[in-house]
């Protein structure tokens, strides 16, 4: 485990690790540190683990069967099940507010598709495969937002009322995430460009509502904060996890930081493996560790 952090939130904080002789499997954890659990054990690769909304289940993106595709676990019965079949391969899933939808990427694309695999249709198109749409998240259950690696845009979930949200930029902007509210997004750019750049990448908030410019909301990460700071997830309490990247190793660790200005992070696991790809989950969940 990392350092100790204090915290009273009942929730879990999902992420993936290679925690396990380097094979990449999904964990879950308390904001505090404790209770740390392995949940998957496969040969493949498991990671980006995502919780729906009302506890049932938790998508994550899996190549066990070749490539990479989105699954499903039922968190009372921890049954697996396959929900999309992509030629291209799929991932950065994440459910709607009431747990009907899960968004993801492929190709070009973002889709939507029930958890039960059925309805896939496409939400919206980059212009390749280099300047796709990456990391869909909802903005309740009939929007969502995402990335075009320099940008950060919106469309309903039935493809109408494309908008953007954060502006077109020569600096990296990705992986948004939504406050609780939906009213906010919360992202990673990298920065203080020109003669005094951030050494690595931040993470901002801006309006979900209105397009803004990069770098002009407000910044939660530390300023000169050396470690690369990646894929926020918007928990309660205005507490972010994120993966803290020592870019000279490439070893992630899952972090948490208020967005209360001036706060410093508390790590939560430990700096001999790669963890990444947080998210939370409702509050009260009950998970008990797997059986064998």
């Amino acid at each position: 485990m990392g350092d100790s952090c204090s915290s009273t939130i009942d929730a879990w904080i999902a992420f993936d690790s290679d925690a396990a002789n380097f094979n990449r499997d999904l964990y879950f954890i308390r904001p505090d540190g404790s209770q740390l659990t392995r949940l998957t054990t496969d040969a493949s690769v498991e990671q980006e683990p995502y919780f729906a909304p009302d506890g049932s289940f938790r998508s994550f993106t899996s190549d066990r069967d070749g490539s990479p595709q989105i699954y499903v676990m039922n968190l009372a019965t921890r049954a697996v099940t396959q929900v999309t079949h992509r030629q291209e391969g799929a991932d950065n899933s994440s459910f709607s507010a009431d747990s009907q939808l899960i968004a993801f990427h492929s190709g070009p694309s973002v889709y939507t598709i029930r958890p039960d695999g059925s309805q896939e249709a496409l939400a919206a198109t980059g212009l390749d495969n280099f300047n796709a749409y990456f990391g869909p998240r909802f903005i309740g259950s009939d929007q969502l937002v995402f990335d075009r690696n320099n940008e950060i845009d919106a469309v309903n979930v039935d493809g109408t009322n494309f908008r953007n949200v954060i502006g077109n930029w020569t600096i990296t902007i990705k992986t948004p995430t939504v406050s609780p509210q939906g009213s906010e997004i919360a992202y990673t750019a990298q920065c203080g460009v020109g003669p005094n750049p951030a050494p690595g990448r931040e993470i901002w908030t801006a309006s979900a509502t209105v397009s803004s410019q990069v770098c002009s909301g407000q910044r939660v990460t530390p300023v000169g904060d050396s470690f690369s700071n990646e894929r926020p997830a918007w928990g309660p309490n205005n507490l972010f996890a994120y993966q803290r990247v020592d870019s000279a190793a490439n070893i992630g660790r899952i972090a948490l930081i208020s967005r209360v200005r001036n706060s410093t992070p508390c790590v939560l696991t430990g700096p001999s493996e790669d963890a990444r790809n947080p998210n939370w989950s409702a509050l009260g969940l009950k998970l008990e560790k797997p059986t064998n």
